[in-house]
């Protein structure tokens, strides 16, 4: 219901646009989408919702050929009514970004709670690593033992993994949750043979409490994701508490990042990457 990344790019000489989009169900109140124009940034939608928008994004006088790229709103259905540009205005597909990136994660990974869909983390590195991303993340998802069973063969680059917080929340049993990483890991081995794969531990909870209903710690649902992730070949550990300070001011509630968070996020993630990833390639 409410899909995050989703983009559309395309050359166009228009010198005006204008989109209608139907909001519907909201993971957070944010409505708000993006227009990158040549890489300047235009923040479009509505402040509160409203059953269709309808709206100028872009004007200039001057008619020449841009690379536009429409971000949707990401907590939010947002269904595209309408794109329209002037009249006598041409348009062609983009060319293709030069990688593939598949993200599967929790509320974090969807973009909760970043204010625009070209501020998670995600977009950040998509921008910086020029990839395309088709990104999984779904609001309150565990390691569910059935997604090793439920991928789909698609090209892709690489691919990161960053469950393990609602497992903790929701006080799964350890032996469930590494059922579910071996699922995971075993399914995209099988699916994507040879791509690399980069496993985020769960990241910083500020104030986290103490123990869950089992009486277990974050770090020990953090310990059995790492143990499991590396007897599987090509997975790459990244430690998820080193990717956002243990600051509130980073925080929206304490869990979910907020636009500062994201950056930073963004930062050490795409930093991890490169080890592994030639931006040249």
């Amino acid at each position: 219901e409410c899909p995050s990344g989703v983009r559309i790019r395309f050359v166009s000489d228009a010198r005006q646009m204008t989109v209608a989009v139907r909001l519907g169900a909201a993971a957070r109140s944010l409505y708000r989408g993006t227009l990158v124009v040549d890489g300047d940034h235009y923040p479009w939608g509505p402040d509160h919702q409203e059953s269709l928008w309808q709206g100028e994004i872009f004007r200039t006088e001057e008619r020449k050929d841009r690379t536009f790229d429409l971000w949707m709103p990401h907590l939010c259905r947002a269904d595209l009514f309408s794109l329209a540009v002037d009249d006598g205005a041409a348009w062609r597909p983009a060319p293709p970004l030069k990688r593939r990136w598949l993200a599967l994660g929790d509320s974090i990974t969807q973009g909760m709670t970043a204010s625009l869909p070209t501020r998670t983390h995600v977009s950040i590195v998509s921008f910086s690593f020029s990839a395309e991303c088709h990104n999984l993340g779904i609001g309150g998802a565990c390691f569910d033992p059935r997604l090793g069973d439920a991928l789909h063969p698609e090209p892709v680059d690489f691919i990161t993994v960053a469950y393990g917080s609602n497992d903790f929340a929701h006080s799964v049993p350890l032996e469930t949750l590494r059922e579910g990483v071996e699922s995971l890991l075993g399914g995209l081995a099988s699916v994507h043979p040879g791509k690399p794969v980069f496993l985020v531990t769960p990241v910083t909870w500020v104030d986290c409490p103490d123990r869950n209903e089992l009486g277990l710690s974050l770090e020990v649902y953090r310990q059995v994701i790492r143990e499991t992730g590396t007897k599987v070949k090509g997975v790459h550990i990244v430690h998820g508490e080193d990717m956002i300070p243990d600051d509130s001011t980073c925080f929206v509630d304490k869990v979910h990042p907020n636009n500062r968070g994201f950056s930073i996020y963004a930062q050490n993630l795409a930093e991890t990457l490169q080890g592994y990833i030639a931006l040249n390639t």
